[in-house]
């Protein structure tokens, strides 16, 4: 599954709360990620007064936390001091001394709730229209951003499934022949193995016919064997790709084992064709990696 890379987004988000926090002039500035009901410090600004980490984390549900009351509300919450609020007095965020609280709901790129964003002071403060204003800003900037990752995952994810088509349709032309062939061969047998049941039932089944319906199960025999082998060849190679794909580009390896396995690949359906393949090298001491 498709995975955004958040990284450089944090160190971007990380400089403009940096700003928000000089303009509000508050010693924390953060981005809230909720994320199977945990909620956690996405980003944040550097302050020696910022008493939060990334990765600090908590699960949102019942938490009393003033970001779980803006993610379930989709509202503004300002509180210019919590410690005279009776609603908010006991929040866990009084015990890192964050008596005052404005914070935004963030919306994903998809329209689900991604966090907030919110600014908290360790003193009583009556945030300004200003800055509700530039908080306000700032999170329609991110939510465009989350909005365009998420375009971006839904084509990669679109691309992922036309090129997973485009696969099973190859396999399904490779296999559809040699496996129409073996659909034919067991019906061709059935229908040689019921005559010849009737025969015996009728007690007219001579020699010649009874040679006649083993030389025919012997030829299909023959082709179930030789088209069952062909199948199996095809989803070998499959199989051989799909590890390759799944290992390291610069995984070292041999051009002997590279020889080898693709004479291996290339044997049964060069016998078909009465075709010869020589592979010759000159073996070494040690075998040099490409």
């Amino acid at each position: 599954m498709y995975q955004p890379d958040y990284n450089e987004l944090v160190q971007s988000w990380n400089k403009t709360l940096e700003v928000l926090a000089m303009f509000a002039k508050v010693p924390v500035a953060l981005i809230m990620k909720v994320e199977d009901n945990v909620i956690s410090v996405f980003s944040k600004n550097d302050h020696l007064e910022n008493p939060y980490n990334i990765g600090d984390c908590e699960n949102l549900d019942g938490s009393g936390l003033y970001c779980e009351h803006v993610i379930k509300t989709q509202k503004l919450l300002s509180i210019s001091n919590a410690l005279v609020d009776e609603n908010w007095k006991d929040n866990p965020d009084i015990k890192l001394n964050m008596i005052s609280y404005l914070g935004l709901p963030i919306s994903a790129g998809d329209a689900t709730p991604f966090g907030t964003i919110c600014i908290l002071d360790n003193k009583p403060h009556s945030y300004s229209e200003p800055v509700i204003k530039l908080l306000e800003t700032i999170k329609h900037s991110f939510e465009a951003q989350l909005k365009l990752l998420h375009q971006q995952k839904q084509a990669f994810e679109q691309l992922q499934f036309e090129e997973l088509a485009t696969l099973i349709r190859g396999i399904a032309h490779e296999l559809n022949t040699p496996l129409g062939n073996c659909i034919t061969a067991v019906d061709v047998a059935n229908l040689s193995i019921t005559n010849t049941q009737q025969s015996l039932e009728n007690k007219s089944l001579g020699q010649k016919a009874l040679y006649k319906a083993l030389e025919t199960m012997a030829n299909t025999n023959e082709l179930l064997t030789r088209n069952l082998t062909i199948c199996a060849h095809k989803i070998r190679i499959l199989q051989d790709l799909l590890y390759t794909k799944a290992q390291s580009s610069k995984s070292p390896f041999s051009l002997k084992q590279l020889a080898d396995t693709l004479t291996n690949h290339l044997t049964q359906p060069l016998k078909d064709t009465n075709a010869k393949l020589e592979v010759s090298y000159s073996p070494s001491k040690s075998e040099w990696p490409c």
